[in-house]
């Protein structure tokens, strides 16, 4: 039997979501006068529409070694500071929470009282859940969510109290941002048994108003108007691959920098919102960006319409190629979306190539050499059953994949690779990359051409690395990258357990806690990008909060108390160690000096065990 921990498989995270997300929720309170229009979204009470706000909800995961976790979502509620609970989700969504890695999907805008909330709750269902893992060699498992006990999970709701600074109001002429975030590494523990695999699922809620998760967010649904004057669009959101219900009227901003892709054709940016207003209404839209805390937009940094987006003709496949021979790929980790609207996971599909594919790559036309082992891709064509599609007719876009390992040489820059876009090595066939084949990629010598600054690396540092691989048969170079993150740049996660009645805390006041190492042998681990190192059982460990506001938060019996500041949060975790309170868990992000045996975080989450309700 093999027990593995999501979170020993960092590598697969970029450095921004690091830093931004610890556990599940974030929850962003906005002031401005963005124009969104409000939805119907169901509510509780007859408040005239004077008396309500429009509250954005958006939706993500932080990276976890998950090929697909599918779950339904039933119910997101917040309650009012006079106890009123209001339901902001029109509708049941189901959701593949591996398919938003490093990205929010913006879910429903819903009109809400006015007024200061104090509790929020969502309500996950995981009867029928279907969530694959990778194996020891990278091969798919099919895997059963459990509970703590073994039994097979159900429906869970989990709350999340606001404290203090973290209370959210919504007020008049002011649009709110609810950002919900389930941290797939911090909330499951995978095991594996031969061929079968369970999931003991254990997810916990946290909140932020200080805006601390700016990861890019994307947002799609049909064309509902263009107007040129603002610079903007809007739209009629259909998230998570819905086909019909009404999740509100979303309104996206354009500039200079907005790229557009609109029928499989690249379009000039000072032309693109034009472009865009010639199309019909009801044609279907997908924009990526952020949302701007400044103005309280939703800027775009990238539009697709039409048939370069599902709702049309074709199927559509998102995935990594892991194997190429002549104009016949593998794709691995495939999530597949029927013109029909239907969609499943199938980790292996086949795509047929042509040279009238159409090649879509960094915004420009492209082809199909730009298709080689590693490329991210998005595809639309014919699907002749669940494992196969014809892309002959069809768009591939072609987007930035990750790579990470450690490094070989810096001069040049090659690397060892572990992973590649969060699939492990062994999945890849490297064969036809090269120019020859005595040439082809060697994932353990693979070559990167980039002008990054390399001072900061040495040979055996861990690096994670986005951008294009190669075209198919030009290598070396294997990869171009455009950004890097070393060791010495990366923020590390903490992960420390501790059995039931252990003293793991040997002391506590308002700038640090410090964690007796010697009280469990239970896992005591920092992991920094591919870099697992272990505590041992032994020792101590300062734990202090860094500069300014944080997340600090207490979770116990399926509820979780938030703290903007680690005072209060040290008050509130000593007013329950006081009362019998022992930690079960620890997950922080932040920097780890192993010399000093200190970790400074800005996100921290404590779990304690369960106490007995008086």
């Amino acid at each position: 039997m093999k027990v593995i921990n999501a979170l020993q498989h960092l590598g697969t995270r970029s450095a921004a979501l690091i830093c931004a997300a610890i556990v599940c929720l974030v929850l962003a309170s906005c002031g401005g006068g963005g124009s969104s229009t409000s939805s119907s979204g169901a509510t509780s009470g007859t408040a005239p529409s004077s008396d309500k706000g429009d509250l954005i909800i958006s939706l993500g995961d932080a990276a976890g070694d998950f090929l697909s976790y599918t779950v339904d979502i039933t119910s997101i509620k917040m309650t009012r500071a006079n106890g009123a609970v209001v339901e902001t989700l029109p509708e049941s969504s189901r959701i593949d929470f591996a398919q938003y890695v490093n990205l929010n999907e913006l879910l429903t805008v819903a009109s809400v009282p006015l007024g200061r909330y104090t509790d929020a709750s969502i309500t996950l269902d995981f009867t029928d859940a279907e969530i694959t893992v990778q194996g020891p060699d990278g091969q798919p498992l099919p895997a059963t969510a459990v509970d703590d006990m073994g039994a097979p999970l159900g429906s869970v709701t989990l709350d999340v109290q606001l404290k203090g600074q973290n209370r959210f109001v919504v007020s008049p002429g002011v649009q709110s941002h609810f950002a919900l975030d389930f941290d797939l590494e911090a909330s499951n523990t995978v095991t594996i048994n031969g061929d079968a695999a369970t999931v003991a699922v254990s997810p916990v809620l946290l909140a932020d108003t200080a805006h601390v998760d700016q990861r890019d967010m994307r947002l799609r649904g049909l064309l509902m108007g263009v107007d040129t004057e603002q610079h903007s669009f809007n739209v009629d959101l259909r998230p998570f691959r819905h086909r019909n219900g009404h999740f509100g009227e979303a309104t996206v901003y354009v500039d200079d920098n907005t790229s557009y892709e609109i029928n499989g054709e690249a379009v000039d940016s000072a032309t693109g919102l034009t472009a865009l207003d010639a199309l019909p209404d009801n044609t279907a839209v997908v924009a990526e960006g952020n949302w701007n805390n400044s103005t309280h937009q939703y800027l775009a940094s990238a539009v697709y319409a039409g048939s370069s987006v599902p709702w049309g003709s074709k199927d559509m496949l998102r995935g990594t190629v892991t194997s190429r021979s002549g104009n016949t790929v593998v794709v691995r980790g495939g999530a597949v979306e029927f013109a029909n609207g239907r969609t499943i996971f199938n980790d292996e599909v086949q795509l047929q190539l042509a040279d009238t594919t159409t090649v879509m790559k960094d915004g420009h036309s492209g082809s199909i050499a730009n298709i080689s082992v590693g490329s991210e891709i998005v595809a639309s064509g014919m699907m002749s059953d669940e494992s196969d599609m014809d892309a002959s007719n069809g768009i591939v876009s072609v987007r930035p994949s990750s790579i990470a390992g450690t490094v070989v040489s810096t001069d040049p820059l090659v690397v060892d690779l572990q992973r590649i876009d969060g699939r492990q090595i062994e999945v890849f066939d490297f064969s036809g990359s090269g120019t020859s084949a005595d040439v082809d990629a060697d994932p353990h010598a693979y070559e990167i051409d980039t002008s990054l600054p390399l001072d900061n690396l040495m040979a055996g540092d861990p690096v994670r690395l986005r951008g294009y691989v190669a075209d198919f048969g030009s290598a070396p170079a294997d990869f171009d990258a455009f950004t890097s993150v070393d060791y010495s740049d990366a923020l590390a996660r903490l992960a420390l357990n501790f059995e039931e009645g252990a003293s793991a805390i040997s002391s506590l006041d308002s700038s640090a806690l410090v964690f007796d190492l010697s009280q469990t042998d239970s896992r005591h681990e920092v992991f920094n990008l591919a870099i697992l190192s272990e505590l041992g059982s032994s020792g101590s460990l300062s734990v202090m909060p860094a500069d300014g506001s944080g997340l600090f938060a207490i979770s116990m019996n399926h509820s979780v108390e938030v703290y903007s500041d680690f005072a209060s949060f040290s008050a509130a975790l000593q007013t329950a160690l006081d009362a019998g309170a022992t930690v079960k868990r620890c997950d922080a992000v932040g920097t780890y000096d192993s010399l000093a045996a200190t970790f400074t975080t800005a996100h921290l989450l404590l779990e304690l065990h369960e106490m007995e309700s008086d």
